[in-house]
């Protein structure tokens, strides 16, 4: 099997580890609403979501060898206020939103390329919100003229509150490479 490359994807017992949190959110652990186990974040957009802003992110493990290979990414999301959709990556970095009934993927991205997603309703693990399960699958691809990896990262407009959790990141396809030196 693949390693999830997402630290800390179930929220469990904070939202802090292996998370970074932008300026213009507001992040809380909670522990009324989740969608499978014990814990989610909860995501209020208190202001612009122009630069890290308003992102909840963490620089997954992603390195220059997993350019071109495909991967999925998962989440489980509820929209607890407001009416803004949950953007998954950064503004032209983005895989795409998520309007609280479909995913919509950008015309372009510098980091992913080749998308495509589902969208399940899914039972809550504890509260009253109204969960979906978002699988989506791309290939991670650089930024040019940065050379910077693609990340993982959720962003709530302000006004609007999102809850997320479990959340995974794993490379799809072969286990294991044999070069041919080595038989």
């Amino acid at each position: 099997s693949q390693d999830n490359l997402v630290t800390n994807g179930a929220f469990a017992s904070d939202v802090t580890t292996g998370w970074i949190t932008g300026a213009s959110l507001s992040v809380g652990h909670d522990t009324a609403n989740y969608g499978v186990a014990s814990g989610a974040a909860s995501m209020a957009g208190a202001g612009s979501m122009a630069g890290s802003g308003a992102y909840l992110y963490q620089n997954a493990a992603f390195t220059a060898g997993d350019i071109g290979k495909r991967f999925r990414i998962e989440a489980s999301v509820a929209r607890s206020a407001g009416s803004g959709a949950l953007e998954i990556g950064r503004g032209y970095k983005k895989v795409g939103e998520f309007d609280g009934t479909e995913f919509n993927h950008p015309a372009s991205s510098t980091h992913w390329s080749d998308f495509s997603s589902t969208v399940t309703s899914i039972a809550a693990g504890a509260g009253s919100l109204t969960w979906n399960k978002i699988v989506i699958l791309a290939i991670a691809t650089t930024d040019t003229t940065s050379g910077h990896y693609p990340n993982l990262s959720f962003a709530a407009p302000s006004g609007t509150t999102w809850v997320i959790d479990d959340v995974s990141v794993t490379q799809i396809g072969c286990v294991a490479e044999y070069l041919p030196s080595g038989i």
